[in-house]
């Protein structure tokens, strides 16, 4: 949903002072332009691309950044270094799981497989009982994307062609699996079963299931952490290997796929032993 009509379905809200904003990465851009203002913002996404809300625009510095603990260092930077406050969470990713074991972290629910999910249920693990989830229709509504105005706008543009505009990067999104079409008096709408599947699990959400307490807020002890992940990986402890799982599925597929798996393994463990001493 484009930050333009956000704002519409917000002003009755704003205006009488009952509205607190949960804001997650996807709407960052389009509503920062819209002069639309949140109060927390949210980002549970670990790949590269989600930093590139954060760096594309600027934001208030009051607004407090909820990340996951596996979140890209460049998105968590962008707020660190705008001084605006930083809670860090434990996802569903293999290494979030892996540092929650070693010191716990409010936990963030990830299993709906959405950004949209996850704020929603931080919202009611903070004691809100009166959430409103805007523009949440998981299908292309009239035959649109959810992408203009977004970082993949701002993507897409970087790929025009003569003879491949805007329109045929957002169709090339929308029909890039099979779709099923629904016409209604608005148009026609689509969507998949990928999108079926994420509404499902959105309206399966439990509001607070699992409530933050106070006590979830403590230092994570990271030097503490890092020795002890160190010490593990250089054992080939199966705890860690786990955590790693992500990273060295990557590697398989992207830089080494004939590589035998012992040897990425070494290649993995010397990439992290390299970043985690660089980042001490």
């Amino acid at each position: 949903m484009q930050g333009q009509v956000l704002k519409k379905v917000l002003k009755k809200y704003v205006h009488i002072g009952m509205c607190t904003l949960f804001l997650h990465a996807i709407l960052l851009f389009p509503c920062v332009a819209q002069a639309v203002l949140c109060q927390i913002f949210l980002s549970a996404l670990i790949r590269n691309t989600s930093r590139m809300p954060h760096t594309m625009c600027s934001f208030p510095s009051q607004v407090t950044a909820i990340f996951d603990i596996c979140a890209c260092p460049c998105a968590v930077r962008s707020f660190y270094l705008n001084g605006n406050s930083l809670i860090f969470t434990g996802g569903g990713h293999p290494f979030s799981v892996y540092a929650s074991r070693f010191s716990s972290l409010p936990f963030l629910e990830t299993s709906s497989g959405t950004v949209a999910g996850a704020a929603y249920s931080v919202a009611s693990f903070l004691g809100f009982t009166r959430i409103t989830s805007v523009g949440t229709d998981f299908s292309y509504t009239n035959g649109k994307p959810y992408a203009r105005g977004t970082y993949l706008s701002k993507q897409f543009e970087q790929k025009i062609l003569r003879i491949s505009p805007l329109e045929t990067q957002f169709c090339n999104l929308m029909f890039r699996t099979p779709t099923r079409q629904d016409n209604t008096q608005g148009g026609i709408t689509y969507s998949n079963e990928i999108l079926d599947q994420y509404k499902r699990n959105f309206d399966q959400i439990t509001p607070g299931a699992r409530p933050w307490h106070a006590a979830d807020f403590r230092a994570f002890p990271y030097k503490q952490f890092i020795n002890f992940f160190h010490a593990q990986l250089r054992s080939k402890h199966a705890a860690a290997l786990l955590a790693m799982l992500p990273f060295i599925t990557w590697y398989k597929t992207k830089r080494t796929p004939q590589a035998p798996i012992f040897r990425i393994l070494e290649l993995v463990l010397e990439d992290v032993l390299r970043y985690t001493r660089y980042n001490e």
